[in-house]
Parts: structure tokens; sequence; C-alpha cells
């Protein structure tokens, strides 16, 4: 147990060494958050709610949409690259450890302080009386970790290509541009046309995003739809990487730079 406790901690310690990064990503949140204020704002100046949203309900909806960006992005697609493009992806190998148990471990770790962060603003909203969030029920709790270990998946599986291409980088762009279509980064998906909305909300994109934001804001519909969603995303994500990575090591011959 002391191995996998100390395995992230060394990614959170890791996290925090990057400082600028981080002020970075709370500088670009920012800015985009604050578009998305304005636009609504304004939008809401002819309308007193939309659907079953008020302004100050869209106003939540973006702060939380604004850090699940940064927790819900697959971060370990390019960590594994560098890794096997490097070489050290042999250290791994050699660990007493399965190297997907440690690499879930660092992506976790990575998470930490955005995950925190989060929870600190849910937190100070409350206390301002801004909303009123409701505790939320066991299966909530679940479905938050099944859809945060779905995207871990989803990251080791498509993180393979690492060891046929040498570079992945125009993953980061593409990734980031589904989920803000998909996920209800750009508008919440209840608000999508309906030859869209079904679509949309079927895409392993939507729990990334717009279910996460439901279940922190007590929107609990279609909660039990969304955990047999994320339960079949999560198993076919599984069986499709163990079987491409079973494939790329067998090839694999580490001869670093």
């Amino acid at each position: 147990m002391s191995l996998f406790i100390e395995s992230m901690y060394l990614s959170i310690k890791k996290s925090f060494i990057y400082r600028a990064d981080i002020i970075i990503k709370l500088f670009t949140g920012l800015i985009q958050l604050l578009i998305s204020l304005f636009l609504w704002k304004y939008i809401f100046r002819y309308h007193s709610s939309i659907e079953s949203y008020s302004l100050d309900d869209m106003l939540i909806y973006y702060l939380i949409m604004t850090f699940l960006t940064n927790i819900f992005f697959p971060s370990n697609i390019f960590t594994n690259s560098q890794e096997v493009k490097s070489g050290n992806i042999a250290i791994k190998l050699l660990k007493p450890i399965h190297i997907n148990i440690i690499n879930f471990l660092d992506f976790l770790g990575s998470k930490f302080i955005d995950i925190v962060l989060l929870t600190i603003s849910i937190v100070v909203i409350s206390i301002m009386g801004l909303v009123q969030f409701n505790l939320l029920s066991i299966i909530s709790i679940l479905l938050l970790f099944l859809n945060f270990f779905c995207l871990f998946i989803f990251g080791q599986l498509i993180s393979n290509i690492a060891y046929y291409i040498t570079e992945v980088w125009p993953l980061r762009p593409l990734y980031r541009s589904f989920y803000l279509l998909f996920s209800g980064g750009i508008i919440p998906l209840d608000l999508m046309p309906e030859r869209f909305k079904g679509f949309m909300s079927l895409s392993p994109f939507s729990l990334f995003g717009f279910s996460n934001a439901n279940v922190l804001m007590g929107r609990s519909q279609d909660l039990e739809r969304s955990f047999i969603l994320s339960i079949i995303y999560s198993l076919i994500f599984l069986i499709l990487h163990v079987i491409c990575q079973r494939n790329a090591l067998r090839k694999l011959e580490v001869v670093g730079v």
C-alpha cells in the first residue's frame, strides 16, 4: 500500500514544481469563463430563464465546466508518449506493480490541484449562498469516479499510438475541439437542437463534461443512464487497450534517445 501512496505523492509533488503551468491554466480558464459569462448575461437580458436554467445556474455551470476541462483532459496520452519516445517506458515495465496501475496513480496525482480548486470553489459558492449544492448520493459519487476512470482508460487506449508514431501532439487540439463540442463546453447539451442532442449525449465526451457538471449541480436527470453508459464505454476502452498494449509491447524495442 505504501508503494501506491508514494507513487501518487510523487505525482502530486511533481505537479507543484511546474507552477507556471498552474498559473497559465488558471488564467486561460478565467478568460474563457469571463467570455461565457458576458455572452450569457447578454442573452438573459431578454429571458428570465432558458429551459430549466436561470442566469445563476448558467454561471455556476460554466464555472464548474472550467475546472472539469482541466480535470477531464487525458494527459496520460502525452505522458506515455514521452516515455515511449525516450525509452523510459522500460523503467515502469521493470517495477513490481503493473504499468497501468502506475499510470493511473500518476494520472490521479496530476489532477490533484484541479480537483482541490474545484472543491474549494463549490464550498465558497455554497457559503456565499449563490447556489445551494445538494449532498451527493452514493450513485452520484460513484458516477464521478467511474467517469474519471473511463477518461483514464480512454487516454491509455489512445496513448498506444505512441508505439507506432513519434509525435502525438496533434491529438491535443483535436481532443479539445471534440470535448468543447460534445461535452457541453460551448452550450449545455440539453439546450442543443433535438436532432443533435441524442447523438451528443451518447458520446463519451458527454460523460467527461456535461454528466459531471449535472451531478455536481444536483441536476441528476438520467443519472442511471449515464452510469450504464459509463460502464459500457469503460469496458470497451479497457478491452481495446489491453489488446493494443499487448501487441505494442511485443514489438517494442527500447533503445532510448
